[in-house]
């Protein structure tokens, strides 16, 4: 009979540290975010990771309950949850994460506003009006963002073509039309009727062509 003995290495097993609190965004700039968290007993680190679908990597560590993020790309969401190792660096189970978004930075080439102009329970109707800030006119536009929760859809629109893949929509410039004047000197509004099953908050980062509009 042959015996085996197992040792568990060093920082494996079952953690003495409990699961911290959901991260809580304090401050968010084009690209920086401040995050906090409620402590776990028995914690003396933390780790903050960012998560895409099945993949995560650590974005962040504090001894503290706080920590800023930085170099963040203008206009982009990001799926972040926070760990907590004990003295042995076990970790903890991983809080519930947080979503957000980083915002838009001040000399933007472009604008939009977003309005949502009636709403009902699980549909709503909405305006989208783009200006080009750029010194250039710009022919053959198209405009993306992202939904900030599932189950958000554009259902049919008009002044456009609309597209959309899981949460990312992206609507083209109808064939024929003129082009965005440079300098705001012209504007182009699109509509459409939309969908929701359950929350529906407005989009915050909106592309022209591919850069980062302002908001307004």
């Amino acid at each position: 009979m042959i015996t085996v003995t197992l040792a568990p290495q060093a920082g494996t097993g079952t953690s003495a540290a409990g699961t911290p609190g959901t991260p809580r965004l304090e401050a968010v700039t084009d690209t920086t975010a401040r995050l906090s968290w409620a402590g776990a007993s028995g914690a003396g680190r933390y780790l903050v990771q960012e998560r895409d679908g099945a993949h995560t990597w650590v974005v962040g560590e504090s001894t503290g309950t706080s920590v800023t993020l930085r170099n963040l790309p203008a206009g982009s969401t990001h799926t972040v949850n926070v760990l907590a190792s004990d003295a042995s660096g076990r970790f903890s189970a991983p809080s519930d994460p947080l979503t957000f978004t980083t915002g838009t930075p001040s000399d933007a080439a472009c604008a939009v506003t977003y309005h949502r102009d009636t709403g009902w329970g699980n549909g709503f109707v909405a305006t989208v009006t783009v200006r080009n800030l750029s010194a250039a006119p710009i022919t053959g536009w198209t405009v993306d963002w992202d939904w900030p929760v599932e189950g958000q859809s554009v259902s049919s629109g008009w002044n456009a073509s609309f597209g959309q893949t899981g949460r990312h929509v992206r609507v083209t410039a109808p064939e024929g039309s003129g082009p965005l004047a440079a300098d705001g000197a012209s504007t182009v509004s699109f509509g459409f009727v939309g969908a929701n099953d359950g929350p529906n908050p407005d989009p915050t980062a909106f592309r022209l062509n591919g850069s980062v509009c302002s908001g307004g």
